[in-house]
């Protein structure tokens, strides 16, 4: 297979990649030196694919991928505290760290917000970004306004 280089962007700003599908998954064609070409399997996840179809840009990716980390440094798990350290386990006492109770926090405060703007906001993005569900081809801009919407109000949070 040969691949031509090329310097052209996307409307987001980031090179433009050759994305390659098959029965093995999607590949990502990437320059590791001047002559060599590597793949790089991408990730299959819901909001990825929006991406690589071109469906929504890298700023929006960004915003998504920022409130899935947010969702997932707010959960919380049974700690075992000690004086030596703290570890995970089943079973443990309840204890929250200063990370996950501030991450606990701001999420309330963006999905207070999104709710107030979004009459079934929250759904569609709890749904596609946390919970990797498919989203329907109609509701996409919708989506896309919501990302938008947290970009624009990240001082709120």
């Amino acid at each position: 297979m040969t691949i031509k280089r090329s310097n052209k962007t996307k409307e987001s700003g980031s090179p433009e990649a050759s994305v390659v599908k098959n029965k093995y998954g999607t590949f990502r064609m990437e320059w590791a030196s001047n002559n060599k070409v590597r793949s790089r399997r991408v990730d299959q996840r819901v909001i990825d694919r929006l991406v690589l179809d071109g469906k929504i840009f890298d700023t929006e990716y960004q915003m998504a991928q920022w409130y899935f980390e947010l969702a997932s440094s707010s959960i919380r798990m049974p700690n075992l505290v000690s004086n030596m350290n703290m570890e995970k386990v089943s079973g443990g006492g309840d204890y929250i760290s200063n990370k996950q109770m501030n991450a606990m926090l701001r999420l309330r405060r963006v999905d207070k917000l999104i709710e107030e703007k979004f009459k079934d906001g929250i759904k569609l993005l709890r749904n596609t970004v946390i919970y990797d569900e498919s989203i329907k081809e109609k509701e996409v801009p919708a989506l896309k306004k919501i990302l938008k919407y947290i970009l624009d109000n990240q001082s709120k949070f």
